[in-house]
């Protein structure tokens, strides 16, 4: 229950801030297409550390709340499955990563095609503050 809850509670600020990311994208760069932004780590380098805390939370970096509930339902899905949930750990942590990577590599170090006209501006004061406070929040309710 422990697992479930913290998951939940994990997940509900995970896609809220990642939903507001894809806003911030989309807006800046004129389109969603992910082919065509790129180079979002020079051209709004506030708005790449925000993407980048984002991604390593959901990922499970240690000391996230998100990490704690992985551990919780890994320990407790090893003991009742133990071949089951090595299968599940390889492919949610190797394969899912691996495919996930090449197109964020190209979202945030690439070519853009969409700002040739004019370089989009990077996070306001409002937005920093709103991007930052939910991977900070996730590690304070990791933590304690």
């Amino acid at each position: 229950m422990l697992a479930n809850f913290c998951m939940l509670i994990s997940h509900a600020l995970l896609s809220t801030n990642s939903f507001l990311l894809v806003d911030a994208i989309a807006r800046r760069f004129k389109t969603r297409l992910i082919t065509e932004i790129g180079g979002v780590n020079f051209l709004c380098p506030k708005l790449f550390l925000a993407v980048l805390l984002n991604s390593l939370i959901f990922l499970g970096f240690p000391g996230s709340l998100f990490f704690v509930s992985e551990v919780l339902f890994f320990v407790f899905f090893l003991e009742l499955y133990p071949l089951a949930a090595l299968l599940l750990v390889v492919l949610l942590y190797l394969v899912g990563p691996t495919l996930f990577f090449r197109s964020w590599m190209n979202l945030m170090f690439g070519f853009s095609c969409a700002c040739t006209l004019s370089a989009p501006t990077d996070l306001s004061l409002r937005e920093v503050l709103v991007f930052y406070s939910i991977p900070l929040l996730m590690y304070w309710l990791g933590v304690s």
